[in-house]
């Protein structure tokens, strides 16, 4: 499901919604995801997609099984699902389970890559993701601070939606006295 795009404090809402629609199809990375579809990026005017796709260089494929992160390796890529499913391990126990349209990985831009990963992500099917350095998104913040703020916001709301489902994993343990 794409996301819409945000067409406030557009002075030309046709114009804005052409592009918009533009970006639907170009940016899908051939692989049926438009970029609007990640979360993180909610919210973005035409132009700030087009400064976000420009740093997304190299798709990459896992097989199933194979490890995409490993937990305490140094975090320097957030990465982009565009196909696939993969599962998020912490101390060799399954915490979630991502698919196609998510985001992994993004610790890196809350310490400019300057930190470990927290958890080891397996691939449970064939998975295609786009890895994007933490120092490209800096670079492109320089240059919109906006799009800085909007990324936090959205990198905000990612980790609070994980916090709830994590608290509700707690309780369901301890119910089971676990």
């Amino acid at each position: 499901m794409a996301i819409p795009l945000n067409t406030k404090n557009s002075e030309n809402t046709t114009e804005n919604t052409e592009k918009n629609l533009q970006y639907n199809n170009v940016l899908d990375f051939n692989h049926n995801c438009p970029i609007n579809t990640f979360q993180l990026f909610n919210g973005f005017t035409p132009e700030q997609y087009e400064l976000v796709h420009d740093i997304f260089h190299g798709r990459k494929k896992a097989l199933k099984n194979s490890i995409i992160v490993k937990e305490k390796d140094w975090a320097q890529d957030v990465y982009f699902i565009v196909s696939g499913t993969v599962q998020i391990h912490k101390n060799n126990e399954v915490v979630n389970t991502v698919k196609n349209g998510s985001v992994i990985g993004e610790t890196a831009l809350m310490n400019k890559g300057n930190s470990q990963r927290t958890a080891t992500v397996v691939a449970l099917t064939d998975v295609s993701y786009y890895p994007v350095s933490a120092a490209d998104f800096f670079e492109i913040f320089k240059q919109d601070t906006s799009l800085h703020i909007k990324v936090l916001e959205n990198l905000a709301q990612i980790l609070h939606k994980r916090c709830l489902v994590m608290n509700n994993s707690i309780k369901n343990l301890k119910r089971f006295n676990f």
